[in-house]
């Protein structure tokens, strides 16, 4: 009161009064002082309001956000560790399909009839495509990928003979017309997933006795990667690249493959094409800027 009457302001204050049943309550003062002619002050007027319920609201909400900081803390600690446990399981998984890939890879050139073998190589093949997926989401906000220049023809070549094996296991001929000498600068990481899921989706919508058809082609500043099968059709082109979306009940797998790679051509200013008919078949279509 004393600093209100030397600034000539009103003046508000809050505090604690103990009433006559010896409880207390939370009042709100609010007050000027009224000064005659002469400037000196002769009475003061303002209000005082019980605030009791406000005060008692206030310190729930303080109360109840103390226990949602406490509760994100404990959160953000689960979720440290279940990024430590997914990323130490996805290398321990890694190893051994590695390992069974390598000496089913050998077998296989050693048999005479590798058809079992051959098999078993398709479905390690198509595990370590999952497990590629799965370490790209766990890391793709953490890592950077810088472009390289990358040979493209090569690098295709490279993953078409890879997934040969599981085109043969599942009987599917994997044809592929790629142009020579044809090069980019991209991630090689990035594009393997591009590919990768791209290949493996034809194969696992593809029937007996079919075939896939890769092409790779430049035109101007613009390459050109086209994946064609002759399977089931997409039922639903525009949801295809949403997280989770499946189609064609066993065969839908994760539904985050189609996801990574529409993530990775937005990043890298690359446009996507489906054409697709039910029970005909359905080519996707990569257009990269050669100067990006």
């Amino acid at each position: 009161i004393t600093r209100h009457q030397e600034a000539g302001t009103p003046f508000v204050l809050e505090f604690r009064m103990r009433t006559k049943s010896g409880r207390f309550k939370w009042v709100l003062a609010k007050g000027q002082v009224v000064k005659n002619e002469e400037g000196l002050p002769i009475r003061m007027v303002g209000s005082q309001t019980d605030i009791s319920e406000r005060k008692e609201q206030e310190e729930l909400i303080k109360a109840r956000q103390k226990e949602l900081e406490e509760a994100n803390e404990q959160i953000a600690r689960m979720l440290e560790d279940q990024d430590k446990f997914i990323k130490n399981a996805m290398h321990e998984i890694n190893t051994p399909v590695s390992v069974i890939n390598t000496y089913l890879e050998v077998l296989t050139r050693e048999m005479d009839n590798p058809r079992y073998v051959q098999r078993i190589l398709s479905a390690t093949k198509t595990l370590s495509t999952i497990y590629d997926d799965f370490n790209y989401m766990v890391n793709k906000d953490r890592d950077i990928y810088k472009k390289e220049a990358l040979d493209l023809s090569m690098f295709l070549q490279e993953r078409v003979e890879y997934f040969g094996d599981i085109a043969s296991a599942n009987g599917i001929a994997l044809r592929s017309e790629i142009a020579p000498d044809i090069r980019l600068e991209f991630n090689a990481i990035e594009m393997q997933r591009i590919v990768d899921n791209t290949l493996s989706n034809a194969i696992k919508y593809s029937d007996e006795e079919t075939e896939v058809c890769v092409v790779l082609t430049q035109k101007d500043q613009e390459v050109v990667l086209s994946v064609a099968d002759q399977g089931v059709g997409i039922e639903a082109p525009q949801k295809v690249f949403e997280r989770y979306y499946r189609e064609g009940g066993p065969k839908g797998g994760f539904g985050i493959g189609l996801t990574i790679v529409k993530g990775i051509c937005d990043k890298n200013g690359v446009t996507i094409d489906i054409l697709s008919q039910k029970g005909e078949g359905t080519t996707f279509i990569y257009r990269f800027p050669v100067n990006p």
